[in-house]
C-alpha cells in the first residue's frame, strides 16, 4: 500500500510541469484573443478619425479646397476599411490569428 501511495506521489511530481505548462498555453490563448478583441472594438471606435486626419494631410500637401474635398473622400475611403477591419476583428476574436496573419503595428 505505502508502495503505490510512494508510486502515485512520483508520479504527480513528475507529471505537474506538463499541467502547468499546458495552463499557459490556454491562459496566453485566451490573451489572445482579448487583445484581438480590444483592438477590434477600438478600431472601430476610432475608424471615423481618418477623415480629419487625411483632411488636414491633404490641406498641408496642397490647398484647403482640395483637402476639404479630396481630403474628405479618401478619408472616408480609410475610415471604411479601418471600420470594417475593427468589426471583423471583433466579430472573430475567438479565432486564433496563425503566426503569419499577425499584423504589424
Amino acid at each position: 500500500m505505502k508502495i503505490c501511495l510512494v508510486v502515485a506521489m512520483v508520479l504527480g511530481i513528475c507529471l505537474m510541469p506538463m499541467s502547468i505548462c499546458h495552463a499557459e498555453e490556454e491562459s496566453s490563448a485566451a490573451k489572445a484573443a482579448g487583445e484581438k478583441l480590444v483592438e477590434g472594438v477600438e478600431e472601430t471606435a476610432t475608424g471615423w478619425t481618418d477623415i480629419p486626419e487625411e483632411i488636414a494631410e491633404t490641406t498641408e500637401e496642397s490647398n484647403a479646397i482640395e483637402g476639404l474635398t479630396v481630403g474628405t473622400v479618401k478619408g472616408a475611403g480609410k475610415a471604411v476599411v479601418d471600420t470594417t477591419k475593427g468589426v471583423v476583428k471583433a466579430a472573430t476574436f475567438f479565432i486564433p490569428e496563425e503566426e503569419g496573419e499577425e499584423e504589424e503595428k
